[in-house]
């Protein structure tokens, strides 16, 4: 249990330590255009930096749509981010909680396992057909099992994972109808 944690622990310090690194190399910058602005008072000072961090964040966003930061991006979470533990992880369930459109990590899926079907994250199709899939362990879906399937052991929900990431959270309560309105 505390290797686990460490895996949930890590990035989350790693996150809080790059955040604060950005603050206070934003400080003095933020508190001398304050001065020049007439802006005294430490807590307005610290309001000032707040706002441009998160206009920061927010062009940085508006930057990811462009093809080659895109590119840039894939070519550092390949070569350097994979290799920080947890990563992939924090970086799954953040898409899934901004709600964005990446196919690989939004469709849920139930797979046939054994005698029963499973709620599971499609992770990708191979050229062969076959399907590799998480099925994640009840109540949290952070860890689970991967399996590679044959394409007739997938039903696809058409639906994000994050809907069926609740109906996991809560033992499968609202799963039946999560299934009921896929098949209309």
């Amino acid at each position: 249990n505390v290797f686990a944690g460490l895996f949930l622990v890590l990035p989350i310090a790693v996150i809080i330590m790059i955040l604060l690194k950005v603050y206070g190399m934003l400080f003095a910058p933020v508190r001398q255009m304050a001065l020049k602005l007439g802006i005294e008072r430490p807590f307005l000072v610290q309001l000032l930096l707040i706002f441009t961090l998160v206009m920061l964040c927010f062009i940085g966003g508006l930057l990811m749509h462009a093809r080659s930061v895109s590119r840039f991006r894939d070519r550092l979470e390949d070569g350097v981010l994979r290799f920080v533990p947890g990563y992939e992880y924090v970086r799954m369930k953040l898409a899934m909680m901004v709600g964005t459109e990446e196919s690989t990590m939004d469709r849920g899926v139930l797979v046939r396992i054994d005698d029963g079907w499973s709620p599971a994250l499609m992770i990708e199709e191979g050229e062969d057909g076959k399907c590799t899939v998480f099925v994640p362990d009840v109540p949290k879906s952070n860890s689970g099992s991967i399996y590679i399937v044959e394409p007739d052991q997938v039903r696809h929900l058409n639906i994000k994972f994050k809907k069926l990431d609740m109906a996991i959270r809560n033992y499968g309560k609202g799963l039946a109808q999560i299934v009921r309105e896929s098949e209309r």
